[in-house]
């Protein structure tokens, strides 16, 4: 039963990782771009691609080093440094381009609000300070940045490697926009690099192009030398432009005054205080004398513009920590957290804590038509829940006349968009097997939504987060039954209808047609579910009537 657990699939899948690559695996290789389009880097990218073509790149590798006389008497950075043709002319272009001159002196200045925290963190794991260039080429030094690959960040995470280094990633936060966490992440994964390329040029190539295909690179080229492999073509044209791009802009940072910025923004300063959850950036901000402006600067992570249950603090400047504790110490919060269970839809929530749907939704920061992702806490009124159902009464199921399974408490689950057997037999932690032998359901067709499926669990497993109902809620009714047809010949809101069969007609489309299940029509017919039909063949349906509300599609 072990393994059919989704929290320890990922520690599995993390351990055989860990076991055959040291500490991350590879799929933490970047599917990185050069950062995402703003104006700087694009231009930044149509310069290079100007300046570097293919083939003055593979030139540049085997040429000898060499600097300007300009360059004479500057501070070496902290990485290897290589004066190829490649590095000088993103120098030049930094030092003499209006344009280039221009974009570095605009990520020179935001630089210097997170400079502080990127150098400790640098610091910390032994790595070289000036690898904060890699911020400087990935984002210009942005925590919201977005790339077009899905990349986020200064660092420019995307997802799986952002998991993969313990970056969070929910409806509430997104770590990759936290200038503290991710450089944390960064440093982790450029220390892993490293570990296991050995040369720092490797290592920036590989964060660029990508952990897997930097070593294939390698054995088919035969060599661990980044300059040997460059020069024979085997990089991306990209990567063979990060990695000299790379160390112009350390020396840049190292030579300030040589480049001519001398315009610097104020670092920042970051301290949590404590605030109530559930409230806006701007109530906050408003109580405590702040900004939105600088909230939100010193909270890019977060996702709502408002407070998270899971962690009701903010990041505030230094000067104004004292304001921030008094004034939010008397903003009580009115709110709980409800954490939204399997088989649960937010209009469920909603009804169970006395509101409507888009207050729920409002409150939360919710756009419209955006899914809630199982397992979000979600915050809700200060008030007791409601107990019961929200449709009243107990849940109507039509089952097949399954024994009962010795040892095992049988319960009902109301299915929901997205549901699969595979997920659910995880859920509930039986074998797929197991699941369609109870329900009549088949694994080769989505399951639709408001169906219920009867389950047999171990009485000892925790269903804290799963919403299900046990059998003294439930009115089971056995498929084809006199009771089961009597039930339907009388349901409220709907007729019964003869509707023949046309030409291309399956049992399955005519029971989407009317609002039923396939196997409903199929006993109210007395059909076998394979059983094929004749055009013109007669087929007794319950359909809604004219007047009768249409379903409802349930979602989270």
């Amino acid at each position: 039963m072990l393994a059919r657990s989704p929290r320890v699939i990922a520690r599995l899948t993390c351990g055989v990782a860990i076991a055959l690559f040291g500490s991350f695996a590879p799929n933490l290789a970047q599917a990185q771009w050069l950062g995402p389009e703003t104006d700087g880097l694009r231009a930044i990218r149509e310069a290079e691609e100007r300046m570097l073509p293919e083939q003055t790149l593979i030139e540049d590798a085997l040429s000898r080093e060499d600097h300007p006389d300009w360059l004479s008497g500057l501070t070496r950075p902290d990485l290897p440094l290589r004066f190829t043709p490649a590095v000088n002319r993103f120098l030049e272009y930094f030092k003499n381009d209006e344009r280039g001159h221009a974009i570095m002196a605009s990520w020179v200045r935001r630089s210097t609000r997170y400079d502080q925290v990127i150098r400790s963190e640098l610091r910390s794991a032994s790595l070289p300070e000036d690898l904060r260039c890699v911020a400087m080429i990935e984002s210009g030094y942005d925590p919201t940045a977005r790339s077009g690959a899905g990349a986020v960040g200064m660092w420019q995470f995307v997802g799986p490697t952002a998991r993969e280094l313990g970056l969070v990633r929910d409806f509430w936060f997104d770590q990759r926009r936290d200038p503290q966490r991710s450089t944390e992440a960064a440093a982790r994964y450029l220390r892993w690099l490293k570990d296991r390329f050995g040369s720092w040029e490797l290592s920036l190539a590989a964060y660029n192009m990508g952990y897997g295909a930097l070593l294939r690179a390698l054995r088919k080229h035969n060599t661990n030398d980044y300059w040997v492999v460059a020069e024979r073509g085997g990089l991306p044209h990209e990567t063979t432009r990060y990695v000299p791009k790379a160390m112009a802009c350390a020396v840049v940072l190292r030579n300030l005054e040589l480049f001519g910025f001398t315009d610097r923004d104020a670092p920042l300063t970051m301290v949590d205080v404590p605030a109530p959850a559930g409230r806006t950036l701007d109530e906050l901000a408003a109580a405590a004398g702040i900004t939105v402006t600088q909230l939100r600067e010193l909270n890019p992570h977060l996702r709502r513009d408002r407070v998270p249950p899971t962690q009701p603090s903010l990041r505030v400047s230094r000067e104004d920590v004292d304001a921030a504790r008094v004034a939010w110490a008397t903003l009580p919060s009115d709110h709980r957290t409800h954490v939204l269970r399997y088989g649960e839809t937010t209009r469920d929530v909603a009804w169970m804590y006395n509101m409507t749907l888009g207050q729920l939704r409002s409150i939360n920061g919710v756009s419209g038509g955006e899914d809630v992702p199982v397992l979000t806490s979600l915050l809700v009124p200060d008030v007791d829940p409601r107990d019961g159902r929200r449709e009243g009464g107990r849940l109507v199921v039509p089952v097949r006349d399954v024994p009962g399974v010795p040892g095992r408490t049988r319960l009902f689950y109301r299915a929901l968009a997205g549901d699969t057997i595979a997920k659910l037999a995880e859920i509930f932690e039986v074998s797929e097997a197991e699941l369609l032998s109870w329900n009549h359901v088949t694994p080769d067709a989505r399951i639709p939504t408001g169906i219920v499926l009867q389950v047999y669990v171990d009485p000892q497993q925790d269903l804290s987060q799963v919403a299900v109902l046990g059998p003294s809620e439930v009115h089971l009714m056995t498929i084809g039954s006199d009771e089961y047809l009597a039930y339907h010949a009388g349901f409220p809101g709907r007729v019964r209808v003869i509707y023949e069969v046309e030409p291309g007609d399956t049992l399955s489309e005519i029971a989407a047609r009317f609002d039923l299940a396939v196997e409903e029509l199929a006993a109210i017919n007395g059909f076998d579910d394979a059983d094929a039909l004749r055009i013109g063949q007669p087929v007794t349906v319950y359909a809604p009537t004219a007047n009768a509300a249409p379903p409802v599609s349930e979602t989270r």
